[in-house]
């Protein structure tokens, strides 16, 4: 998806952030032939210069896969990293279609056939595509039972009592079925007006995510609550999309409502407008802080501002939401490893999930959700450990077991114990990728047979996964794409004597994709529906800081490794 519109409410990380730049210029004297055949596979990766933090794990596998004479000088504090493209723009490459920006809230014309006939059919032709009744209240209930319960930005029983012919009530059903699109369980409700065949989810996402971005571009809908619900809703479900400054945008815009109707300041208490105001508070709050991790932006909400005791909000809310907001204090709180400045690890006092949620009501909370809170816990402990050279952190420290423990949980709770029944929240490929990180670093680092060939196996698992994900995540494909290029690298400079048969059985599909990397993603086991012969997991909460001493030894620092690959940038930019 394209961006056709600009937000003033962005923040650039030029001001705030120190950093490392690496230069991917290709050399004109690199493999033509092997650029020709990489290009595809990273042809929308990066074109043009971005930062990208340290909170995001491409930056990591970007790294690792730059010329070794490309890097600048990295600074102590450092937090993140610099990808200039130079040669995407010299040596033609694939080129961008012109595309026209969007106007600015209100459309006027001093011509009256487009005052009088052309902008009242727009809004007509946005106002009603939406699917019929049935497919509608589909989408309805799957919007209740994934997403609403974790992040209950809607206020439902207004939007239920809101007149059906009115705009606020059409674009709120859009975000609606823009969100619950991306469950597998959506496709046979994706139907739109004077189409008979259903609909592929990325065509029905685009149609309904044109359709509210133009309403929102005419200011179709005055409502301030209204407008901080879609602008949220859409924010959230574009945050791994095609387009990586599009979600920024939209959550800027959703807090600069927010902040114009004060719900950062307390209001009439014991009210039930009150109350709604509390909960659409925490959930910018949340927004926030996942906006800044999946970003690396600076955080836009500030305990010092508020007019509230967050700490009492957060009290209030209902258990599977209070429980996706206790995990979020805890990023909130690992967000600060990340700035300026900041070269430490979270040693002691990670707190276990399962203490985490003995404080709730947990036998009222379906699994699948508790399942899905605990993939964004175990991101969570995956970044409570930052290192910014591969020798200041000891590989035997609590943060760098808790880090590796918590990246294997992530694959078998995405890949195996729930697969095909998580709530695909953006949090579930932004936790793989950060296994992937981890699990790629091991591989590098691991010095016996034993140990790289687990650390392979989890590498290709996750990029299978991110492969299933990119049908509904445009990035995550992306990320395979990545993974699977690092470790057929990797596969060709090992050790002789390494044996990697194991893993290829694994994954005969990373083995037999090694000639060819494409950029299409192929949907294969989260659009499944699964067995109804194979057993329910049974959910228990994982200890991360209770481990054998021996898992040591599958703990790593940084990416070392002294590949030769001066041909893999070629594909990775051009």
């Amino acid at each position: 998806m394209s961006p056709v519109h600009t937000s003033t409410g962005v923040i650039t990380p030029q001001s705030s952030f120190g950093s490392k730049v690496l230069n991917t210029t290709t050399s004109p004297t690199g493999n033509t032939d092997a650029s020709r055949q990489e290009r595809p596979a990273y042809a929308e990766l990066e074109r043009g210069s971005r930062f990208i933090g340290d909170l995001n794990p491409e930056g990591t596998l970007l790294a690792a896969a730059s010329p070794s004479g490309s890097a600048g000088t990295a600074r102590q504090h450092d937090v993140g990293v610099w990808f200039s493209d130079k040669s995407s723009r010299a040596s033609g490459g694939f080129s961008r279609l012109a595309v026209k920006k969007s106007r600015s809230r209100f459309i006027t014309s001093p011509d009256p056939l487009i005052s009088s006939v052309f902008l009242p059919h727009l809004e007509d032709h946005c106002l009603s595509l939406l699917p019929g009744p049935d497919d509608l209240a589909g989408l309805t209930h799957i919007y209740l039972d994934h997403i609403h319960p974790v992040f209950p930005i809607l206020d439902y029983e207004s939007y239920r009592n809101t007149r059906s012919e009115s705009p606020e009530w059409a674009l709120l059903s859009q975000a609606i079925c823009f969100a619950a699109c991306v469950s597998p369980n959506s496709g046979q409700y994706l139907h739109l007006p004077k189409m008979d065949d259903v609909f592929p989810r990325n065509e029905f996402s685009r149609a309904i995510f044109g359709v509210i971005r133009t309403s929102l571009a005419l200011g179709l809908v005055k409502d301030k609550t209204v407008l901080i619900q879609v602008f949220a809703l859409v924010s959230l479900f574009t945050q791994f999309s095609g387009d990586r400054q599009e979600s920024a945008e939209f959550f800027s815009r959703a807090l600069a409502h927010a902040h114009t109707m004060g719900l950062h300041l307390r209001g009439q208490s014991n009210s039930k407008s009150e109350a709604n105001s509390i909960r659409l508070f925490c959930c910018i709050y949340a927004l926030d802080i996942l906006n800044a991790a999946f970003h690396g932006r600076p955080m836009q909400m500030h305990a010092r501002d508020f007019g509230r005791d967050l700490h009492s909000c957060i009290a209030a809310q209902e258990g599977c939401f209070q429980l996706f907001l206790r995990t979020i204090t805890l990023m909130d709180r690992v967000i600060e490893l990340y700035r300026p400045s900041s070269n430490t690890a979270w040693e002691e006092g990670f707190p276990l999930f399962e203490d985490v949620l003995q404080e709730f009501d947990a036998p009222s909370v379906p699994m699948h959700l508790i399942a899905t809170i605990e993939v964004l816990y175990h991101t969570v402990a995956i970044l409570s450990c930052r290192s910014i050279t591969p020798d200041d952190r000891s590989r035997s420290s609590a943060s760098y077991m808790r880090q590796s423990l918590s990246a294997s949980r992530v694959t078998a709770i995405v890949g195996d114990e729930f697969r095909n029944e998580l709530s695909l929240f953006p949090i579930v490929p932004y936790a793989v990728s950060q296994s992937l990180r981890v699990s790629y670093r091991s591989l590098q680092q691991s010095k016996t047979s034993f140990f790289r060939s687990r650390a392979r196996k989890q590498v290709a698992s996750n990029c299978d996964i991110l492969r299933e994900l990119g049908g509904t995540y445009h990035s995550a494909s992306l990320m395979a794409d990545l993974g699977e290029h690092l470790l057929r690298e990797s596969d060709a400079h090992q050790d002789p004597n390494f044996q990697t048969d194991a893993a290829g059985q694994q994954n005969p599909e990373l083995r037999a994709s090694s000639t060819h990397i494409t950029t299409e993603s192929t949907s294969i086991g989260f659009q499944r529906t699964p067995s109804t012969n194979s057993p329910k997991p049974i959910y228990q909460p994982y200890h991360p800081n209770l481990f054998d001493p021996m898992s040591s030894l599958d703990v790593f620092e940084n990416f070392e490794h002294d590949l030769d690959v001066g041909a893999i940038v070629g594909g990775l930019f051009h």
